[in-house]
């Protein structure tokens, strides 16, 4: 299904654009968004391994506070319900509440957006997520982090994306111990 030619898109372009006149006879695909992050995918991995089988983990350090059930765990959700996160994909809450998956998921869930039709997709990516309760000055909270990372499918050898939704005054602490403790195996 086509959207139409390149040429019908002149006139909101600007009769003076001259990069119509270059494609001016090729059809324009109707595309998902799926599809244009597929292509996306393929044009920046350029014949790499990086494949939707890979295992990714999202570790949230600050899990509990605002920017967590705001906009991260939402943003996240909205790449799971569309589709745009690879199959492999993990979500690791860490913060020093003791806390669990159930709370976090109630927290966030006026901010998600989730129409009742999604529940099910909403289960699944939260059957995905996991809470780790530690502190952000002591080793053995982050060797216990790194054995539950290690024990997730691929989990040595994931692609690890740590995001810090914490105060600036304890980024050196926590980053000097995820070098230490938490990266991958690759």
């Amino acid at each position: 299904e086509y959207m139409g030619e390149v040429e019908q898109l002149q006139p909101r372009l600007g009769a003076g654009n001259n990069t119509t006149n270059m494609s001016r006879h090729l059809p324009l695909a109707k595309l998902s968004t799926a599809d244009i992050c597929e292509m996306l995918r393929e044009e920046l991995c350029q014949g790499n391994d990086f494949l939707k089988l890979d295992t990714h983990i999202f570790i949230i350090f600050g899990a509990s506070g605002d920017l967590a059930k705001k906009k991260i765990y939402p943003t996240i959700w909205w790449l799971y319900r569309d589709g745009l996160l690879p199959d492999d994909t993990y979500v690791v809450g860490y913060a020093r509440s003791q806390l669990t998956v159930a709370d976090i998921r109630k927290q966030s869930h006026p901010y998600l957006k989730a129409s009742p039709e999604e529940e099910k997709k909403l289960d699944a990516f939260f059957a995905r997520n996991s809470y780790i309760s530690g502190k952000y000055d002591d080793q053995a909270s982050f060797e216990k982090l790194n054995a539950h990372l290690n024990a997730l499918h691929n989990g040595e050898k994931a692609n690890r994306l740590f995001y810090l939704a914490l105060p600036p005054s304890v980024y050196k602490e926590v980053t000097t111990h995820i070098r230490k403790t938490c990266l991958s195996s690759m």
